[in-house]
């Protein structure tokens, strides 16, 4: 990865077949670059089997094209060509807001070139929209894992900022043989890493959830590779006293896992597999059983009744941060 600085900003777009989806980020970056220089939108096409429809040569977009690799491999890939000295990452279908670079300027600024910035953020269900928001300031890195473990914290790989040159003096890169909660691991190792981070309260990114996508589709056999994820969030070198929150953090992550599976359904042998994970994410640490099944519950209501289940889950959300502590 090339250290050049003349350039403030990259965004790193990974397509795949999602060509149409893809103009309104084109649409918004060329309306910023209009007003300023230091920026630069990185495509990388994945090995879309669609051809593009529209000419994408515009000034400050670079657009590469790469064997199928997936989604991490896309990223590492624009990664490696970016020139910005700080960088994110964008999925194809979603949006960043006008103010997105002026708001993280004034971070960077305030906070005197942090590591990595959350920023806050926003979810569109097509029928309703949930605010992530943060309290602003800066943060070191203990307090925000703590804090991410909990999910008091619900940071998006999108919502990132950061440093590049601190990515590159850690190695920091996605795990390109996990296709999913591969953002997961990447998020949790990068907030590990660095020892300045800063919360934006300014919501600059929109998450669209749409029909037809990743986290919208029947669960097969792929997404088992979700528990290796798993794994290696455990496995890592942590602060003794987040212990506990990091064991919380997997078996909600499970728990996840498991409503995804009755909402969206499985294919056939996946239900016994993910079974089998249960014992490993969550019967472990007994103390974090009583909050599992708490979620179990939470889950079939949610499923049953949107609003009954979620003031049912707010409540358990409640009793989570009195009952977590981080004591391992």
């Amino acid at each position: 990865m090339e250290k050049n600085y003349s350039i403030k900003f990259s965004v790193v777009v990974p397509v795949y077949n999602s060509f149409d989806f893809l103009l309104p980020i084109i649409d918004w970056f060329s309306k910023q670059y209009a007003l300023r220089k230091d920026i630069e939108l990185i495509v990388v096409d994945d090995g879309s089997t669609e051809c593009c429809s529209y000419n994408h040569e515009f000034p400050g977009i670079r657009w590469f094209k790469k064997n199928n690799g997936g989604v991490s491999a896309a990223r590492n890939y624009g990664l490696r060509l970016a020139r910005g000295e700080y960088v994110s990452f964008l999925d194809s279908d979603d949006l960043y807001s006008e103010d997105f670079f002026s708001v993280n300027d004034s971070i960077l600024t305030l906070y005197g070139m942090p590591d990595l910035i959350l920023n806050s953020y926003s979810i569109d269900y097509g029928d309703d929209v949930t605010d992530i928001r943060y309290k602003q300031g800066i943060v070191d890195s203990e307090s925000v894992l703590k804090q991410y473990f909990l999910k008091i914290i619900r940071s998006h790989i999108c919502s990132l900022v950061l440093r590049r040159e601190s990515m590159i003096d850690r190695g920091l890169l996605f795990d390109e043989s996990i296709g999913y909660a591969e953002d997961v691991l990447f998020t949790v190792k990068a907030i590990n890493s660095f020892e300045k981070i800063a919360l934006s309260e300014s919501i600059v990114y929109k998450y669209i959830i749409r029909p037809g996508s990743a986290v919208n589709r029947k669960v097969n056999a792929a997404w088992l590779r979700s528990f290796i994820a798993y794994d290696e969030i455990l496995s890592l070198k942590i602060p003794d006293n987040l212990s506990l929150p990091r064991k919380f953090f997997i078996s909600t992550c499970y728990v996840d896992f498991y409503h995804r599976c009755i909402r969206m359904g499985v294919d056939k042998g996946v239900d016994t597999e993910v079974v089998k994970a249960g014992k490993r994410y969550i019967f472990p640490y007994p103390r974090i059983g009583y909050y599992y099944f708490l979620n179990i519950i939470g889950c079939m209501f949610v499923s049953v009744d949107r609003v009954f289940g979620g003031l049912l889950m707010r409540f358990f959300m409640r009793l989570r941060e009195g009952g977590v502590s981080g004591r391992s």
